[in-house]
């Protein structure tokens, strides 16, 4: 009975721990990215109007806004530096990188598992290690909160419902379908 007792206890703060908590995380980093974002791309647009149409996401790499995409190296720096200028925006990016680790990194407290991914509708082995450093390599924050989205929209109509707290949970999917599992990053 006490053996039972201990394995409940266990799962219930794994469920917490590195399922439920880093998805509500995500979800609120992604809200405040969105909100950032927008009021900065606005600002870009008005200031930078020669980048406006161009294509560029970002991810994080050191705890750091990372600029990706086809730009000029002078315009991914300018853009960088007004990203990283707003501490709201880097304080989310780094909670959402935060949850990340939590949802899908194994460690003794989080231990190795098999589901079904709510992205791909594949099984996967949830068996990852380094994810922070695999996170600045196969994220754009752009297209995978867009793909996000997309899975909410009724392709008969072109309506797209508000996913609501499932963002974060749904990103987080995205993001394990692109990782290497027991991936050692170059230090």
């Amino acid at each position: 009975m006490e053996a039972f007792k201990a394995e409940t206890e266990f799962g219930e703060r794994v469920y917490m721990n590195h399922r439920h908590l880093p998805m509500v995380q995500a979800n609120a980093a992604l809200k405040t990215i969105e909100e950032q974002l927008g009021k900065i791309q606005k600002a870009i647009n008005l200031t930078r109007p020669d980048i406006k149409a161009k294509d560029w996401d970002f991810t994080v790499k050191d705890g750091e806004i990372k600029v990706t995409g086809n730009l000029e190296a002078n315009d991914k720096k300018w853009i960088e530096q007004v990203l990283n200028g707003n501490e709201d925006l880097v304080s989310a990016a780094r909670s959402y990188v935060s949850a990340s680790v939590a949802y899908l990194e194994t460690s003794e407290d989080n231990p190795v598992y098999g589901s079904q991914n709510r992205f791909t509708g594949k099984m996967v082995f949830y068996d990852f290690k380094n994810v922070e450093k695999q996170f600045g390599e196969v994220f754009q924050f752009k297209d995978v909160v867009n793909t996000a989205r997309e899975l909410y929209r009724n392709t008969s109509t072109d309506e797209a419902v508000d996913p609501g707290d499932y963002l974060g949970g749904d990103t987080l999917e995205i993001l394990a379908s692109k990782l290497s599992p027991k991936a050692v990053a170059a230090s």
